[in-house]
Formats: C-alpha cells, sequence, structure tokens
C-alpha cells in the first residue's frame, strides 16, 4: 500500500505531465477504428442527436451525444462500463448497439432511457416542453450503482474503516471555495478522518474495477469553477489520469472532444446530427472552457 504523501505527490507529477500533454502541437493523432454511430454520412465526425421539438430533449441530447462518441471508440468495452455505472447509462449502451445493427435510430435510442428515467420519477423526467435538469440527469444516469468504495486507514495503529459513501461516477462540485475542477477532486481526496487513537485515518479510494470515467456536476454556485482539461484520481494503487471528452452547458449545446483533441460543438436545435468543428483544445484555457458565448457550463464528462 502506498502512503498518501505517495499518492499526492504522484498526482501532482502525473497532472504536469498531462498538462503537458495537452499543450504540444496541433498535429492530428491517427484515429483509432470506430463504430459508424447511425449515419451514413458520418466520417471521423462526432454524430449528433436532434432535438424532439415536442418533448424537450436538450439535456439528453447533450449527454448522450458525448457518451455515443466515447463509445463508438470501443463499444465492447463501453457497453460493459456503461452497465457498472446505473441501469439507465446500461440502456443506453445496449440502444447504441442496436443503432449500429439498424434496428432502431439515435434518437429511438435516447427515448428509450429517457421512458425508464420518465416510469422512474415523472417529476424530474417530464414529457413535453417543461425540460430536465442536466443535474438530475447526471445523477440518475451516474449514481445509482457503486463502482467502489472508500476506507479510512490510520498508519499510526494500523486500524482500517469503511466509509459508508460508495463511490459512484458523479463528483459534484457543491459549492465555489476553489478555483479548478482538479482542486476541489484533491480536496476531497485529501481529506482526513479523526481515528480513535486520535491521530488521522487517510481517506483510500477502492475501485471496483478499473477506473476510466468520471461525470462532473456544476449545479448553481459552483458554475465558475474552471473546467480542468484533463483530471487525475486518486486510487489505491496509483492515480489514473482521464482527459475530458465532453462539456455540457446550460440550455442548449455542448462541445464533443474527441481523443485528438478536436473540440466539435453540437447543439440539436441548431446543428441537428451534425457536429461543427470549432478547433482544438489546446486553443482553449480552463477558464473560456466555462462558457459558450453566454451560456455557462454544467457538466463535464471524462473518458480514457
Amino acid at each position: 500500500m502506498i502512503s498518501h504523501s505517495q499518492l499526492y505527490n504522484h498526482s501532482k507529477s502525473l497532472k504536469r505531465k498531462a498538462k503537458g500533454d495537452l499543450s504540444s502541437e496541433k498535429a492530428l493523432i491517427t484515429k483509432k477504428r470506430r463504430t459508424a454511430l447511425g449515419s451514413a454520412i458520418q466520417t471521423d465526425n462526432p454524430v449528433g442527436m436532434i432535438w424532439d421539438s415536442q418533448n424537450y430533449s436538450c439535456s439528453y441530447d447533450s449527454l448522450f451525444t458525448i457518451l455515443g462518441d466515447i463509445w463508438v471508440y470501443n463499444p465492447t468495452k463501453w457497453t460493459r462500463n456503461f452497465k457498472l455505472m446505473s441501469s439507465y447509462a446500461k440502456k443506453l449502451g445496449s440502444g447504441f448497439e442496436k443503432v449500429v445493427s439498424k434496428e432502431i435510430n439515435l434518437e429511438d435510442a435516447r427515448n428509450s432511457v429517457r421512458r425508464l428515467l420518465h416510469y422512474r420519477s415523472p417529476i424530474a423526467f417530464p414529457d413535453g416542453t417543461l425540460g430536465v435538469d442536466i443535474g438530475d440527469l447526471l445523477l440518475y444516469m451516474f449514481t445509482e450503482k457503486s463502482i467502489g468504495k472508500i476506507t479510512y486507514n490510520c498508519e499510526h495503529c494500523g486500524v482500517r474503516s469503511t466509509s459508508a459513501s460508495k463511490i459512484t461516477s458523479l463528483f459534484s462540485v457543491t459549492q465555489q471555495r476553489l478555483s479548478t475542477i482538479q482542486e476541489y477532486l484533491d480536496a476531497t481526496a485529501m481529506k482526513t478522518k479523526k481515528c480513535t487513537c486520535g491521530h488521522d485515518a487517510i481517506k483510500i479510494y477502492k475501485y471496483n474495477s478499473s477506473v476510466n470515467f468520471q461525470a462532473i456536476s456544476l449545479p448553481p454556485g459552483s458554475q465558475e469553477v474552471k473546467i480542468s482539461k484533463s483530471i487525475s484520481l486518486c486510487t489505491d494503487t496509483n492515480p489514473i489520469i482521464l482527459p475530458i471528452r465532453g462539456v455540457i452547458y446550460y440550455g442548449s449545446g455542448h462541445f464533443v472532444i474527441s481523443p485528438t483533441g478536436e473540440v466539435w460543438y453540437h447543439d440539436g436545435i441548431e446543428t441537428r446530427r451534425q457536429c461543427i468543428r470549432e478547433g482544438y483544445l489546446v486553443d482553449y484555457t480552463e477558464n473560456n472552457l466555462r462558457l459558450k458565448g453566454t451560456k455557462i457550463c454544467v457538466g463535464v464528462i471524462y473518458a480514457l
């Protein structure tokens, strides 16, 4: 078992390396072969979902388009991983498989998850023109199942205890106290608990399987936080670096960020199926990723 200080120092070292990697030149990396997700015109561009003008679908379109572009790079891996997050993410992964086999289209896949969410909570996920809070959608999609546990280890007396809190695929920034998403993750990981011996017990994150996904929710009161381009998550072995793959903005519209660092804009109302290339991630600062015009960031997706 590595010590808390080793985890912290290793995390800082990896973050510096990741920052350097993100600042490299804008040359495109050869893309992995992907599964085409329900569009005859798709080449290497992400494919977006078309907005439903009768049953408003902005939140679903934003999150599910990002998840779809993650899924296409490794359908087997992500179908399995979605099952570990929630029954709703599992349903979406199954829907993407049906899209590929041409049984349904992307909007059918979206609506199958939407119906399940509406059945579970018609108030949070209404039909019609009321719309859905992205915070509620993130909560249901990524907190139903635990992906690990938190333990507290006292290095002084050797006592270990397990926290009642479980690890899920969602981290919520509850208030504006620190500057960046990474700083919030670090502050949470560094929290200690007083042991019965009087010394501080350190927090250890024990994941059930490999860590390759993290959703971040930015509710009102936390939306001035800068958007880290990658994050480092502490585990009981080594810190894991996850690159940013999507940014969701309030109202409608989102960025899909490819593994090559290309940034694509999609809005199911404005661009419909098409994603528009806006540039490269290196062109954006952590601060200006907070906004798309006047729209403020309310959710971020990181995935490896």
